[in-house]
Protein backbone atom coordinates (compact mmCIF):
# COMPACT_ATOMS: atom_id res chain seq x y z
CA UNK A 1 0.00 0.00 0.00
CA UNK A 2 2.82 2.35 0.96
CA UNK A 3 4.63 1.43 -2.24
CA UNK A 4 1.48 2.16 -4.22
CA UNK A 5 1.14 5.58 -2.55
CA UNK A 6 4.82 6.33 -3.18
CA UNK A 7 4.43 5.27 -6.79
CA UNK A 8 1.36 7.47 -7.22
CA UNK A 9 3.15 10.38 -5.54
CA UNK A 10 6.17 9.90 -7.80
CA UNK A 11 3.95 9.86 -10.86
CA UNK A 12 2.19 13.02 -9.66
CA UNK A 13 5.52 14.79 -9.14
CA UNK A 14 6.68 13.72 -12.61
CA UNK A 15 3.43 14.91 -14.12
CA UNK A 16 3.83 18.30 -12.40
CA UNK A 17 7.38 18.64 -13.67
CA UNK A 18 6.18 17.86 -17.18
CA UNK A 19 3.34 20.38 -16.94
CA UNK A 20 5.52 23.08 -15.40
CA UNK A 21 8.24 22.35 -17.91
CA UNK A 22 5.73 22.66 -20.75
CA UNK A 23 4.44 25.95 -19.34
CA UNK A 24 7.97 27.24 -18.84
CA UNK A 25 8.87 26.31 -22.39
CA UNK A 26 5.77 28.06 -23.63
CA UNK A 27 6.64 31.10 -21.53
CA UNK A 28 10.15 31.11 -22.98
CA UNK A 29 8.68 30.65 -26.44
CA UNK A 30 6.23 33.52 -25.83
CA UNK A 31 9.07 35.67 -24.51
CA UNK A 32 11.04 34.83 -27.65
CA UNK A 33 8.02 35.63 -29.84
CA UNK A 34 7.50 38.90 -28.00
CA UNK A 35 11.15 39.77 -28.52
CA UNK A 36 10.82 39.10 -32.26
CA UNK A 37 7.55 41.05 -32.34
CA UNK A 38 9.15 43.96 -30.48
CA UNK A 39 12.05 43.95 -32.93
CA UNK A 40 9.59 43.97 -35.83
CA UNK A 41 7.68 46.85 -34.26
CA UNK A 42 10.94 48.76 -33.75
CA UNK A 43 11.80 48.24 -37.41
CA UNK A 44 8.34 49.49 -38.37
CA UNK A 45 8.80 52.47 -36.05
CA UNK A 46 12.17 53.26 -37.63
CA UNK A 47 10.62 53.04 -41.07
CA UNK A 48 7.69 55.24 -40.10
CA UNK A 49 9.76 58.43 -40.27
CA UNK A 50 6.96 60.00 -38.23
CA UNK A 51 8.13 59.80 -34.63
CA UNK A 52 6.61 62.64 -32.61
CA UNK A 53 7.12 64.06 -29.15
CA UNK A 54 3.77 63.35 -27.50
CA UNK A 55 2.11 65.71 -25.08
CA UNK A 56 4.87 68.31 -25.09
CA UNK A 57 4.64 71.81 -26.54
CA UNK A 58 8.04 72.50 -28.03
CA UNK A 59 6.86 75.36 -30.25
CA UNK A 60 7.57 77.83 -27.46
CA UNK A 61 10.67 79.32 -29.07
CA UNK A 62 12.16 80.01 -32.47
CA UNK A 63 14.53 77.23 -33.48
CA UNK A 64 17.56 77.61 -35.71
CA UNK A 65 18.01 75.57 -38.88
CA UNK A 66 19.92 72.72 -37.26
CA UNK A 67 17.43 72.46 -34.41
CA UNK A 68 14.55 72.34 -36.88
CA UNK A 69 16.28 69.74 -39.02
CA UNK A 70 16.86 67.59 -35.93
CA UNK A 71 13.28 68.13 -34.74
CA UNK A 72 11.71 67.16 -38.07
CA UNK A 73 14.22 64.41 -38.88
CA UNK A 74 15.35 66.15 -42.07
CA UNK A 75 17.98 64.38 -44.15
CA UNK A 76 20.18 66.03 -46.77
CA UNK A 77 18.27 67.67 -49.63
CA UNK A 78 14.82 66.98 -48.23
CA UNK A 79 11.71 69.14 -48.14
CA UNK A 80 8.65 68.25 -46.07
CA UNK A 81 4.97 68.84 -46.74
CA UNK A 82 2.20 68.95 -44.11
CA UNK A 83 -1.57 69.41 -44.40
CA UNK A 84 -2.74 71.73 -41.60
CA UNK A 85 -5.85 73.26 -40.04
CA UNK A 86 -5.99 76.37 -37.88
CA UNK A 87 -6.37 80.13 -37.83
CA UNK A 88 -4.90 82.92 -39.93
CA UNK A 89 -5.82 86.52 -39.11
CA UNK A 90 -8.76 85.31 -36.96
CA UNK A 91 -10.17 83.23 -39.80
CA UNK A 92 -10.36 79.44 -39.85
CA UNK A 93 -8.42 77.96 -42.71
CA UNK A 94 -6.83 74.84 -44.06
CA UNK A 95 -3.26 75.22 -45.20
CA UNK A 96 -0.29 73.48 -46.74
CA UNK A 97 3.04 73.95 -45.01
CA UNK A 98 6.34 73.34 -46.81
CA UNK A 99 9.67 73.19 -45.02
CA UNK A 100 12.47 73.20 -47.55
CA UNK A 101 16.09 72.28 -46.97
CA UNK A 102 16.71 71.10 -50.53
CA UNK A 103 16.62 74.38 -52.46
CA UNK A 104 17.75 76.68 -49.65
CA UNK A 105 16.41 77.03 -46.14
CA UNK A 106 12.87 78.46 -46.12
CA UNK A 107 9.27 77.62 -45.29
CA UNK A 108 5.90 78.82 -46.49
CA UNK A 109 2.19 78.23 -46.09
CA UNK A 110 -0.52 78.14 -48.72
CA UNK A 111 -3.90 79.25 -47.32
CA UNK A 112 -6.54 77.15 -49.05
CA UNK A 113 -9.57 79.14 -47.85
CA UNK A 114 -8.30 82.60 -48.78
CA UNK A 115 -8.48 84.48 -52.05
CA UNK A 116 -5.88 83.57 -54.64
CA UNK A 117 -4.01 86.88 -54.21
CA UNK A 118 -3.71 86.36 -50.44
CA UNK A 119 -3.03 82.63 -50.47
CA UNK A 120 0.74 82.15 -50.55
CA UNK A 121 2.88 83.32 -47.61
CA UNK A 122 6.64 83.03 -47.27
CA UNK A 123 7.18 82.83 -43.52
CA UNK A 124 9.87 84.61 -41.53
CA UNK A 125 12.42 82.03 -40.40
CA UNK A 126 13.52 84.38 -37.61
CA UNK A 127 10.12 84.63 -35.92
CA UNK A 128 8.01 81.58 -36.85
CA UNK A 129 7.78 78.93 -34.13
CA UNK A 130 7.64 75.29 -35.15
CA UNK A 131 7.18 72.29 -32.90
CA UNK A 132 4.87 69.46 -31.86
CA UNK A 133 1.80 69.39 -29.65
CA UNK A 134 0.28 66.00 -28.81
CA UNK A 135 2.38 64.41 -31.53
CA UNK A 136 1.24 66.81 -34.27
CA UNK A 137 3.21 69.54 -35.99
CA UNK A 138 2.34 73.09 -34.93
CA UNK A 139 3.45 76.36 -36.50
CA UNK A 140 2.63 79.78 -35.11
CA UNK A 141 3.75 83.34 -35.58
CA UNK A 142 2.96 86.69 -37.15
CA UNK A 143 2.90 87.64 -40.81
CA UNK A 144 3.68 91.30 -41.58
CA UNK A 145 1.61 92.73 -44.43
CA UNK A 146 2.81 96.01 -45.91
CA UNK A 147 -0.25 98.17 -46.51
CA UNK A 148 1.49 100.84 -48.58
CA UNK A 149 4.22 99.94 -51.05
CA UNK A 150 5.65 103.45 -50.68
CA UNK A 151 5.64 103.46 -46.87
CA UNK A 152 7.50 100.67 -45.09
CA UNK A 153 6.07 101.75 -41.72
CA UNK A 154 2.50 101.02 -42.75
CA UNK A 155 2.32 97.39 -41.73
CA UNK A 156 -0.50 95.21 -40.49
CA UNK A 157 0.33 92.12 -38.47
CA UNK A 158 -1.64 88.92 -39.03
CA UNK A 159 -1.31 86.23 -36.39
CA UNK A 160 -1.53 82.56 -37.29
CA UNK A 161 -1.46 79.17 -35.62
CA UNK A 162 -1.85 75.90 -37.49
CA UNK A 163 -1.77 72.27 -36.45
CA UNK A 164 -1.23 69.15 -38.52
CA UNK A 165 -4.62 67.84 -39.66
CA UNK A 166 -4.77 64.44 -37.99
CA UNK A 167 -8.04 63.58 -39.78
CA UNK A 168 -6.60 64.06 -43.27
CA UNK A 169 -5.90 60.81 -45.11
CA UNK A 170 -2.52 62.16 -46.14
CA UNK A 171 -1.15 64.90 -43.92
CA UNK A 172 2.61 64.45 -44.23
CA UNK A 173 5.12 63.50 -46.90
CA UNK A 174 8.68 64.25 -47.96
CA UNK A 175 10.37 65.14 -51.23
CA UNK A 176 13.81 63.55 -51.41
CA UNK A 177 16.39 64.86 -53.86
CA UNK A 178 19.75 63.48 -54.91
CA UNK A 179 22.28 64.77 -57.44
CA UNK A 180 25.33 63.67 -59.40
CA UNK A 181 27.89 65.91 -61.10
CA UNK A 182 31.08 65.15 -62.98
CA UNK A 183 33.39 66.85 -65.48
CA UNK A 184 35.79 65.83 -68.22
CA UNK A 185 38.00 67.50 -70.80
CA UNK A 186 36.16 68.25 -74.04
CA UNK A 187 37.57 69.21 -77.41
CA UNK A 188 38.11 72.86 -76.47
CA UNK A 189 37.25 73.12 -72.77
CA UNK A 190 35.96 71.28 -69.73
CA UNK A 191 32.42 69.96 -70.08
CA UNK A 192 30.06 69.14 -67.26
CA UNK A 193 27.48 66.43 -66.67
CA UNK A 194 24.80 67.10 -64.04
CA UNK A 195 21.70 65.16 -63.05
CA UNK A 196 19.18 65.72 -60.26
CA UNK A 197 16.12 63.61 -59.46
CA UNK A 198 13.46 64.24 -56.80
CA UNK A 199 11.13 61.52 -55.57
CA UNK A 200 8.22 61.40 -53.12
CA UNK A 201 8.44 59.58 -49.81
CA UNK A 202 5.16 58.77 -48.05
CA UNK A 203 5.59 57.77 -44.39
CA UNK A 204 3.43 55.02 -42.93
CA UNK A 205 1.93 57.24 -40.23
CA UNK A 206 -0.66 58.71 -42.62
CA UNK A 207 -4.30 57.60 -42.42
CA UNK A 208 -4.01 55.16 -45.32
CA UNK A 209 -4.82 51.46 -45.40
CA UNK A 210 -1.87 49.10 -45.81
CA UNK A 211 -2.96 48.22 -49.35
CA UNK A 212 -3.25 51.87 -50.44
CA UNK A 213 0.04 52.74 -48.76
CA UNK A 214 1.84 49.89 -50.56
CA UNK A 215 0.47 50.97 -53.94
CA UNK A 216 1.50 54.59 -53.42
CA UNK A 217 4.85 53.60 -51.97
CA UNK A 218 5.68 51.34 -54.92
CA UNK A 219 4.73 54.03 -57.41
CA UNK A 220 6.09 57.16 -55.72
CA UNK A 221 8.80 56.01 -53.28
CA UNK A 222 10.38 53.32 -55.48
CA UNK A 223 9.26 50.75 -52.88
CA UNK A 224 11.67 52.11 -50.28
CA UNK A 225 10.60 52.01 -46.63
CA UNK A 226 12.72 54.89 -45.32
CA UNK A 227 14.13 58.16 -46.63
CA UNK A 228 17.81 57.20 -46.60
CA UNK A 229 17.14 54.08 -48.67
CA UNK A 230 15.13 56.17 -51.12
CA UNK A 231 17.99 58.66 -51.42
CA UNK A 232 20.39 55.79 -52.17
CA UNK A 233 17.95 54.32 -54.70
CA UNK A 234 17.73 57.69 -56.48
CA UNK A 235 21.52 57.82 -56.72
CA UNK A 236 21.56 54.30 -58.19
CA UNK A 237 19.09 55.45 -60.86
CA UNK A 238 21.14 58.56 -61.62
CA UNK A 239 24.35 56.57 -61.96
CA UNK A 240 22.64 54.04 -64.23
CA UNK A 241 21.48 56.97 -66.34
CA UNK A 242 25.05 58.30 -66.45
CA UNK A 243 26.48 54.94 -67.49
CA UNK A 244 24.07 54.83 -70.43
CA UNK A 245 25.07 58.33 -71.58
CA UNK A 246 28.75 58.73 -70.74
CA UNK A 247 30.06 57.40 -74.08
CA UNK A 248 27.97 59.89 -76.10
CA UNK A 249 28.36 62.79 -73.66
CA UNK A 250 30.38 65.39 -75.59
CA UNK A 251 28.97 68.75 -74.42
CA UNK A 252 27.57 70.31 -71.28
CA UNK A 253 24.51 68.29 -70.26
CA UNK A 254 22.07 68.76 -67.41
CA UNK A 255 18.93 66.91 -66.43
CA UNK A 256 16.46 67.66 -63.61
CA UNK A 257 13.32 65.84 -62.53
CA UNK A 258 11.52 67.96 -59.93
CA UNK A 259 8.16 67.34 -58.29
CA UNK A 260 5.96 69.48 -56.04
CA UNK A 261 2.78 68.85 -54.07
CA UNK A 262 -0.07 70.73 -55.77
CA UNK A 263 -3.29 69.53 -54.14
CA UNK A 264 -4.53 67.07 -51.51
CA UNK A 265 -8.05 66.23 -50.38
CA UNK A 266 -9.70 63.11 -48.99
CA UNK A 267 -9.89 61.51 -52.43
CA UNK A 268 -6.79 62.52 -54.35
CA UNK A 269 -3.14 63.51 -54.14
CA UNK A 270 -1.75 65.65 -56.95
CA UNK A 271 1.77 66.72 -57.93
CA UNK A 272 3.27 68.98 -60.56
CA UNK A 273 6.30 67.42 -62.22
CA UNK A 274 8.87 69.53 -64.10
CA UNK A 275 11.35 67.82 -66.41
CA UNK A 276 14.28 69.96 -67.55
CA UNK A 277 17.07 69.09 -69.97
CA UNK A 278 19.99 71.08 -71.31
CA UNK A 279 21.99 69.45 -74.09
CA UNK A 280 23.86 72.45 -75.47
CA UNK A 281 22.72 75.57 -77.28
CA UNK A 282 21.31 78.83 -75.96
CA UNK A 283 19.06 77.31 -73.32
CA UNK A 284 17.51 74.13 -72.02
CA UNK A 285 13.96 72.93 -72.46
CA UNK A 286 11.39 71.86 -69.92
CA UNK A 287 7.90 70.41 -69.67
CA UNK A 288 5.30 70.47 -66.91
CA UNK A 289 2.90 67.64 -66.24
CA UNK A 290 0.40 66.56 -63.62
CA UNK A 291 0.74 63.34 -61.64
CA UNK A 292 -2.25 62.41 -59.47
CA UNK A 293 -3.43 59.43 -57.41
CA UNK A 294 -6.76 58.24 -56.09
CA UNK A 295 -6.44 57.88 -52.31
CA UNK A 296 -9.34 55.41 -52.17
CA UNK A 297 -7.71 52.94 -54.57
CA UNK A 298 -4.04 53.93 -54.68
CA UNK A 299 -4.23 53.96 -58.48
CA UNK A 300 -2.77 56.71 -60.65
CA UNK A 301 -5.38 59.04 -62.13
CA UNK A 302 -5.42 59.91 -65.85
CA UNK A 303 -3.75 63.21 -66.73
CA UNK A 304 -5.21 63.78 -70.18
CA UNK A 305 -7.77 66.51 -70.73
CA UNK A 306 -10.27 64.03 -72.19
CA UNK A 307 -10.59 62.42 -68.75
CA UNK A 308 -12.39 65.57 -67.57
CA UNK A 309 -14.43 67.08 -70.38
CA UNK A 310 -17.18 65.78 -72.62
CA UNK A 311 -15.73 65.62 -76.15
CA UNK A 312 -19.12 66.61 -77.65
CA UNK A 313 -18.83 69.99 -75.86
CA UNK A 314 -15.25 70.79 -76.87
CA UNK A 315 -16.28 73.66 -79.17
CA UNK A 316 -18.08 75.46 -76.35
CA UNK A 317 -15.13 74.86 -74.04
CA UNK A 318 -12.68 76.18 -76.64
CA UNK A 319 -14.79 79.34 -76.91
CA UNK A 320 -14.37 79.98 -73.16
CA UNK A 321 -10.61 79.35 -73.30
CA UNK A 322 -10.09 81.52 -76.40
CA UNK A 323 -11.89 84.42 -74.76
CA UNK A 324 -9.47 84.17 -71.85
CA UNK A 325 -6.44 83.97 -74.17
CA UNK A 326 -7.53 87.25 -75.77
CA UNK A 327 -7.12 88.98 -72.41
CA UNK A 328 -3.92 90.31 -70.86
CA UNK A 329 -1.43 89.20 -69.74
CA UNK A 330 -1.91 86.20 -72.05
CA UNK A 331 -2.62 88.03 -75.30
CA UNK A 332 0.80 89.71 -75.43
CA UNK A 333 2.60 86.47 -74.61
CA UNK A 334 1.27 84.13 -77.30
CA UNK A 335 1.98 83.98 -81.03
CA UNK A 336 -0.59 86.05 -82.89
CA UNK A 337 -1.06 83.26 -85.39
CA UNK A 338 -1.82 80.81 -82.56
CA UNK A 339 -5.20 82.40 -81.89
CA UNK A 340 -7.82 81.20 -81.86
CA UNK A 341 -6.72 77.77 -80.72
CA UNK A 342 -8.71 74.88 -82.18
CA UNK A 343 -7.58 72.02 -79.93
CA UNK A 344 -7.61 71.69 -76.17
CA UNK A 345 -4.24 71.75 -74.37
CA UNK A 346 -2.81 68.40 -73.36
CA UNK A 347 -1.79 69.45 -69.86
CA UNK A 348 -3.78 70.68 -66.88
CA UNK A 349 -3.55 71.13 -63.11
CA UNK A 350 -6.67 71.02 -60.95
CA UNK A 351 -7.60 71.87 -57.37
CA UNK A 352 -10.73 72.73 -55.39
CA UNK A 353 -11.15 76.12 -57.09
CA UNK A 354 -9.54 76.15 -60.51
CA UNK A 355 -8.47 74.08 -63.45
CA UNK A 356 -5.31 75.53 -64.94
CA UNK A 357 -4.87 74.87 -68.64
CA UNK A 358 -1.21 74.56 -69.59
CA UNK A 359 0.59 74.96 -72.91
CA UNK A 360 4.24 73.88 -72.99
CA UNK A 361 6.98 76.16 -74.28
CA UNK A 362 6.66 76.74 -78.05
CA UNK A 363 3.12 75.28 -78.16
CA UNK A 364 1.45 78.66 -78.68
CA UNK A 365 4.13 81.09 -77.49
CA UNK A 366 7.87 81.80 -77.72
CA UNK A 367 10.37 80.38 -75.23
CA UNK A 368 10.64 83.76 -73.48
CA UNK A 369 6.96 83.52 -72.49
CA UNK A 370 7.51 80.22 -70.72
CA UNK A 371 4.59 77.88 -70.28
CA UNK A 372 1.22 79.54 -70.75
CA UNK A 373 -0.98 78.76 -67.76
CA UNK A 374 -4.58 79.96 -67.57
CA UNK A 375 -6.61 79.28 -64.40
CA UNK A 376 -10.38 79.19 -64.87
CA UNK A 377 -12.83 78.78 -62.01
CA UNK A 378 -14.41 75.32 -61.87
CA UNK A 379 -17.92 76.81 -61.75
CA UNK A 380 -17.39 78.28 -65.22
CA UNK A 381 -16.55 74.86 -66.62
CA UNK A 382 -18.98 72.61 -64.76
CA UNK A 383 -21.37 72.25 -67.71
CA UNK A 384 -18.61 70.68 -69.85
CA UNK A 385 -17.55 67.96 -67.38
CA UNK A 386 -18.07 64.26 -68.06
CA UNK A 387 -20.41 62.58 -65.60
CA UNK A 388 -17.93 59.76 -65.05
CA UNK A 389 -14.83 61.96 -64.73
CA UNK A 390 -12.57 60.96 -61.82
CA UNK A 391 -12.34 64.70 -61.04
CA UNK A 392 -16.07 65.41 -60.99
CA UNK A 393 -16.23 65.74 -57.18
CA UNK A 394 -14.13 68.90 -57.46
CA UNK A 395 -16.65 70.53 -59.78
CA UNK A 396 -19.46 69.49 -57.43
CA UNK A 397 -17.68 71.18 -54.49
CA UNK A 398 -17.38 67.85 -52.67
CA UNK A 399 -13.92 68.56 -51.30
CA UNK A 400 -13.15 67.61 -47.73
Amino acid sequence: MKNTRKSNLFMLICFCFIVFGFVACNDNKNDSNKEVENKQQNVLKDNNECDKVDGVNIASKVLNKQELNDLLGIIKDESKFYALKGMFDNKESRAYFVYDDAEGFYYNITLLDFSDSDRYKLLDTATTKIGFEDGLLVIEGVFDEQLDSNDEDKIRQKEFKFKQDKNSKLNELSLIKNSFNTKKDGDNNTIEYASTITKVFIPQCNNLSKDIYNKLNNSLSMGMMNKNDLSDKIMTEIQHQYESKKDEWNSNWENREDIYVYFVDSRMLEFVRIDYEYAGGAHGSYTKSMVAYNLDSGEELPNDINSIFDASKSDELLYVINNRLKEEPYKSKVFEESLPINTLPKTFFIDADFITFVWQIYDIAPYSSGTIEIPINLNELKEFVKLDSPYKHLFDNEVY
